[in-house]
């Protein structure tokens, strides 16, 4: 029984150091971090104990399977994106397809469409803050297909314009996500919403944002998320959306372009649209605060 408990707390101490996520306070600032890994220890240990005292049968039978099967349930619970290596798992790389993105369409209600189905390029995040600055009924930004690009470059660009802006009112911004929704494009879906800049609608997000690289601890490998510069707060998980709309099918850009999104079924598109529509007008009658 104490050499189970000796090995599973050791585990938990080398393991405990990259487990949770500092979030900006109401008022912007970053709160004192709390001692989650002395506190866990310390609580952890003393269970251990009573349990020693008052049920000894079931640390009699604990095993080596047990340690693994314990370890991986934390930080499951903790939602920190750290998981066991089981099957030599690759961190998350591009696909390798020569995506390019198109212009910009404006409807003809003033609203803005903008389709990324990458994030590679340093064109792509100066178009996309571009917009995020001028005025307007609205945006509409598409990362339905978004499965490529570099979180690295937008992550870094984004928070600093984000923390320039904090204050600019900026204009309304519908984002709209699905399961194809996956690293940068996650990145800038959660930065964006979290700096209260945009509301996600649609479907929930493939939850993989950013690498991960794979760290031995004993003899077991675990797969450690690794934010880019910029996004550290970006927790390594699913994006719910804050409109859920079921799943559709996604226009084609031509379809977009002549404004027969409706038509096509684009459930998700028709709604952000609606919404952009109706924020404008209760902001020219002064009725949204």
């Amino acid at each position: 029984m104490r050499k189970s408990f000796g090995l599973l707390f050791f585990l938990f101490l080398a393991a405990l150091p990259v487990i949770g996520e500092n979030a900006p306070s109401a008022g912007g600032q970053t709160p004192e971090p709390f001692p989650f890994q002395e506190r866990f220890q310390k609580e952890f240990r003393e269970l251990f104990e009573m349990l020693a005292a008052e049920y000894p049968q079931f640390c009699d039978r604990l095993t080596a399977q047990d340690v693994d099967k314990a370890l991986a349930s934390v930080l499951e619970t903790l939602g920190a994106g750290v998981s066991p290596d089981r099957n030599g798992e690759s961190p998350i790389r591009d696909s390798g397809r020569k995506l390019e993105n198109r212009p910009p369409v404006r409807l003809s209600s003033g609203i803005v469409y903008f389709r990324l189905d990458t994030i590679g390029r340093e064109q792509d995040v100066s178009e996309l803050l571009h917009l995020l600055k001028a005025e307007g009924k609205g945006i509409i930004l598409d990362l339905r297909s978004c499965s490529s690009g570099n979180g690295g470059e937008l992550a870094y660009r984004l928070s600093r314009f984000l923390a320039e802006s904090r204050a600019a009112r900026g204009p309304h911004t519908a984002i709209l996500t699905g399961p194809e929704t996956r690293g940068a494009s996650e990145i800038l879906a959660s930065m964006l919403t979290a700096s209260r800049k945009g509301i996600r609608i649609g479907e929930p997000t493939a939850g993989k944002p950013y690498f991960r690289k794979t760290v031995t601890v004993s003899s077991r490998k675990w797969l450690v998320p690794v934010p880019p510069k910029g996004a550290e707060n970006v927790r390594y998980a699913r994006l719910l959306p804050q409109i859920a709309i079921p799943a559709g099918p996604q226009a084609s850009y031509d379809k977009v372009r002549a404004e027969q999104f409706s038509s096509s079924g684009d459930r998700c598109l028709s709604r952000a649209a609606d919404l952009l529509i109706s924020l404008d007008l209760l902001d020219k009658k002064g009725l949204k605060k």
